[in-house]
């Protein structure tokens, strides 16, 4: 059940169980993504054009990401309740520390450059985020199935914030 936020991180670490879900970009001047599980839409990941904030709807539910204030942690809400939250341990990481319950899972870039993102427990690797191809957002979001859905898809959406900010900076300078 999706209000479960508990993963089996000693089950995920230990066998393979992915599932792989797919990230199109809804069009070509937004960063807004249309998550797919095969062959149907599961949501529509909406990012604020201006703020570090997003949104989306599982289960008719709306759940919102926001940060606490300009520095602070990025939280997902499910109707104000906060789910989890994600700290990025430096100004020029690649990386996040997601805090699910008593559970904290690791998300780092797999290199300086690249478009390729992994997330872990300690030092077992759960699953990956990366785009198809060098050109192209569409990306696959290869992430524990006990993973709850809406924080598979906020694991993303962090993913997709630092592709954003580095394409901003790579036009801008």
């Amino acid at each position: 059940m999706e209000s479960d936020l508990a993963v089996d991180t000693a089950q995920s670490a230990s066998r393979p169980g992915t599932h792989l879900l797919r990230a199109v970009p809804a069009g070509w001047f937004t960063w807004d993504y249309e998550i797919w599980d095969g062959e149907e839409i599961v949501t529509r990941l909406r990012t604020h054009w201006l703020k570090e904030t997003g949104s989306f709807e599982l289960g008719g539910h709306t759940h919102e990401i926001s940060r606490e204030g300009w520095w602070g942690d990025f939280v997902l809400a499910r109707e104000e309740e906060a789910l989890c939250r994600a700290t990025k341990p430096g100004i020029f990481s690649r990386s996040f520390r997601i805090h699910l319950g008593e559970e904290t899972l690791d998300l780092e870039s797999t290199s300086m450059w690249g478009n390729k993102f992994v997330l872990k427990y300690g030092e077992s690797k759960l699953g990956t985020i990366e785009t198809e191809g060098t050109f192209t957002l569409k990306s696959r979001i290869a992430l524990p199935g006990d993973l709850p859905l809406a924080v598979r898809l906020f694991t993303f959406w962090l993913v997709a914030i630092l592709w954003r900010r580095e394409m901003n900076a790579a036009a801008s300078g």
